[in-house]
């Protein structure tokens, strides 16, 4: 059981760095390059399988390694819980970012964009979503930090 349990945790930190490292290295590079908008969201979309694929695995250890320490999923204090809700906000927020704000810029890049949306404001939208990932990556990170220190 403790292999299982190490495993999980070591998987569930690489894939968290990796999906909390792409998110913020995409903000700051948006903030401090020259690199036009377009091609800023061409590389960030291209990161996408790698993203989801992290926050996945970093989302299924967690659930099996909660359940593993504590036989419940429900928080054991109150910045747990806090922890646990800008986490589920970053997991949400990431459905909107993948559904509804990308899905624009890959509709234009198809020809399929509606003649009524600017796909300028539509880039915008994207590049301060992916910003507001970014905080909430960080803040599900203290979050969590804090919990977990404060318990002992």
């Amino acid at each position: 059981m403790h292999i299982l349990f190490v495993t999980l945790s070591i998987c569930r930190l690489l894939a968290w760095m990796l999906y909390v490292g792409v998110i913020v290295s995409f903000a700051i590079l948006q903030l401090f390059s020259q690199t036009d908008t377009a091609n800023y969201l061409l590389w960030f979309r291209k990161m996408g399988v790698i993203l989801g694929l992290s926050l996945g695995a970093t989302i299924l250890p967690s659930i099996v390694i909660r359940w593993l320490e504590t036989g419940s999923y429900y928080p054991l204090s109150s910045m747990e819980g806090v922890a646990f809700s800008v986490g589920f906000a970053l997991w949400v927020s990431n459905i909107i970012l993948e559904i509804w704000t990308l899905d624009p810029i890959r509709k234009f890049d198809l020809n399929l964009l509606d003649e009524s949306l600017s796909i300028e404001q539509c880039r915008q939208k994207a590049v301060v979503h992916i910003r507001l990932q970014a905080l909430l990556s960080m803040g599900t990170t203290v979050c969590f930090w804090l919990a977990y220190n404060l318990q002992t």
